[in-house]
């Protein structure tokens, strides 16, 4: 996907946007973009990491462990101009959750 492409896709991103396009352009530019299968795993609940994600499209689950049980209890579904990972983008700490492809994402 192209920085143009990015850029654009951006606008339908809750937190940016009422950005400018030269802001979203530049954000565009210093970011990565990476295609998600249907069930594959973002995020690991306890891994560390510094990413931020927002979703250009499809739609993700969230979930947590249970304490003292290997059951995954479901929080929430959240999809196209969305965004996750940002406390670990800001706090270095483990993950509070897993992420996992709903759909291509």
């Amino acid at each position: 996907m192209s920085v143009e492409q990015i850029r654009d896709r951006l606008e339908s991103v809750h937190l940016f946007r009422n950005l400018n396009d030269d802001l979203r352009k530049g954000l565009a530019e210093i970011s990565n973009y990476e295609p998600f299968k249907e069930g594959e795993r973002i995020i690991n609940e306890g891994d560390g990491s510094a990413e931020f994600y927002y979703i250009l499209s499809g739609f993700v689950n969230i979930t947590k462990n249970a304490q003292d049980s290997d059951k995954e209890i479901f929080m929430t579904t959240i999809g196209e101009g969305d965004c996750f990972g940002e406390a670990g983008a800001f706090v270095p700490r483990p993950r509070t959750a897993d992420v996992t492809a709903n759909s291509s994402v």
